[in-house]
């Protein structure tokens, strides 16, 4: 004998469809979440590992110029303490010469008598 569904049954059976679309649904839905934050977790890491790297050139850049301003403070200082013997100079020679200028003009003198 065959049995016809009766309304009830179809209703049940829909809803049962239904049911599997929406399991089937969120079943994607799911894995979609899952692809994105897997593509999220790898891009986040491989952007870590880029920090890392620029932190590290980063270091070494201010270690460099660390030495640069290091190095140009000595040369200041020399520079500097060269000037100063630099004038110091120039005042032993300027006193040196206002000694020697009355001997010149004593000399001149002389040689214009001869």
């Amino acid at each position: 004998m065959i049995k016809f569904a009766s309304e009830g049954d179809r209703k049940e059976n829909d809803e049962v469809q239904e049911g599997r679309k929406s399991k089937e649904q969120l079943i994607q839905q799911v894995d979609l979440y899952n692809i994105e934050k897997l593509k999220t977790q790898r891009a986040f890491e491989e952007l870590e590992k880029e920090k890392q790297q620029l932190l590290a050139k980063l270091g070494v850049l201010e270690n460099k110029v660390y030495m640069i301003q290091t190095n140009l403070q000595e040369r200041s200082q020399e520079s500097y303490e060269e000037i100063e013997l630099h004038g110091k100079l120039l005042k032993k020679i300027e006193a040196k010469d206002s000694q020697l200028t009355p001997e010149k003009q004593k000399r001149r003198d002389v040689v214009c008598w001869l």
